[in-house]
């Protein structure tokens, strides 16, 4: 990918403003090439089991309590964290949907939602936003590093690292802040977050057919029973996450040390550094580094609630 002097126009600068708003809310796309390469009855398998333990698939589950189990797995597992106020909008929403006092959430309005939300979020972006998120763009940092070992390029989707200049991604990520900018690239940011939805809840149906089965209409291979918003939300931190849902807490656990012990044996430049106090996914993440605390924090997942209500 060149760098422009002039103005990036038409579908090139679509294409262009796709890419690094990627950065921003679309981390999953790095993943989907790994997933795809694995075995995907284990992967299904260890979706399930993360699953499992979020209690996603408990029955009899009331919401508060489903609520909490859920939001309180996505802070071990990524460091987003989820205010009380959050909690209890979101109990009370799901509480409604459930007894048919607010309407489900279709499959294409969580999409609509999501976009919108994007490009929103994406036209506020402050400079320590975008210096963030150049940071974390970079993969997993600590002090005691390799220098060797440190990432010197950017993650782009669909799985692979760019080199692009700091300077690059900045000037674009401000130019996607541009209202004409984005209706050229609303469709292609759309059909991106699109193809994300579609992905996770194929693959949370095959996992826990008995909790999303509903969802998505396998025989037909189209969107099913419209989502609570309980659901909503897991399928929004799964694509602005990087953060598939699969395995265990116990099992991400042993992948970092795994993945220390086979780094340190490969390098040969010292060990690597230790995954203590560092969560698998979100800023910093040891396995996965992502934003979602940019696009995903406590007023984006107030907006997104009030949208899922249809309050906005």
């Amino acid at each position: 990918m060149k760098k422009h002097s002039n103005v990036v126009k038409g579908f090139l600068f679509g294409l262009v403003a796709v890419c690094i708003l990627g950065i921003l809310v679309l981390p999953s796309l790095q993943q989907k090439t790994k997933a795809a390469q694995n075995n995907r009855p284990d992967y299904i398998n260890r979706l399930s089991q993360g699953l499992a333990e979020a209690q996603l698939t408990s029955s009899g589950l009331s919401p508060t309590a489903a609520v909490n189990s859920m939001t309180n797995l996505m802070e071990i597992r990524s460091g987003i964290r989820f205010s009380s106020l959050v909690r209890t909008e979101l109990t009370t929403q799901e509480t409604s949907a459930i007894n048919g006092t607010q309407p489900l959430i279709s499959y294409d309005r969580f999409v609509d939602i999501l976009t919108d939300t994007a490009l929103k979020q994406a036209s506020t972006l402050t400079d320590t936003d975008i210096n963030q998120i150049l940071t974390v763009a970079r993969g997993f940092n600590a002090p005691d590093m390799p220098e060797t070992l440190k990432h010197q390029d950017i993650a782009i989707f669909p799985g692979y690292y760019v080199g692009l200049s700091n300077e690059y991604v900045t000037k674009q990520l401000k130019a996607i802040a541009n209202p004409q900018a984005q209706l050229l690239v609303r469709q292609s940011i759309r059909a991106k977050i699109e193809e994300q939805t579609r992905m996770h809840l194929v693959s949370y149906a095959a996992a826990a057919p008995e909790t999303f089965g509903q969802n998505w209409d396998s025989a037909n291979n189209k969107p099913g029973k419209s989502l609570t918003p309980s659901k909503a939300m897991l399928l929004t931190y799964s694509v602005v996450s990087g953060d598939s849902f699969a395995d265990t807490t116990t099992v991400l656990t042993t992948r970092m040390q795994k993945l220390q012990e086979a780094i340190t044996r490969q390098c040969k430049c010292g060990s690597y550094p230790s995954p203590i106090g560092h969560t698998p996914y979100g800023i910093n993440g040891y396995l996965f580094s992502s934003a979602p605390s940019i696009f995903f924090n406590e007023t984006n997942q107030m907006l997104l609630l009030n949208k899922f209500a249809g309050k906005e």
